[in-house]
């Protein structure tokens, strides 16, 4: 590969990074959140009021989810369905909560390298702030 086209594919790599920087960082967070069940009311816990939305918007994509109405199912589905689910294996709860935590982590370590380099400063703030205003109006625009 030439140095020219190395150069132009990690600056590419580094625009994309930093605009989806801020959603990478907030889907990781709450995909920790909802695998560790914090924002769903449980025996003796009850979910912070401010964690449901962020909730809402990375499960359904909008802030208060309004369920759709059910289908009138055979009685035989309805025993199906409400038949007890198996609980998630431990271990792989607490991989996919150890992995949103280090993809947080490994997010803001790019950031922070980003926005070290003096020379590209003022673009890196550009795109980090672009990729928090960007979902953000699309998040409230019907």
């Amino acid at each position: 590969m030439k140095a020219q086209y190395q150069r132009r594919l990690r600056q590419y790599h580094n625009w994309v990074g930093l605009f989806f920087a801020p959603a990478i960082t907030f889907f990781a967070l709450t995909g920790t959140a909802q695998i560790l069940g914090l924002h769903e009311d449980g025996p003796g816990y009850i979910a912070p009021a401010w964690i449901k939305p962020l909730a809402n918007i990375h499960k359904h994509g909008e802030l208060a989810h309004t369920a759709k109405p059910e289908l009138a199912a055979p009685a035989v589905e309805e025993h199906r369905l409400s038949a007890p689910q198996p609980e998630r294996p431990g271990y792989a709860r607490i991989f996919i909560a150890l992995l949103g935590i280090l993809l947080t982590a490994s997010t803001a370590l790019g950031i922070g390298i980003a926005i070290l380099n003096k020379a590209a400063r003022k673009s890196t703030i550009l795109l980090l702030v672009g990729g928090v205003l960007v979902p953000i109006i699309l998040l409230f625009t019907y």
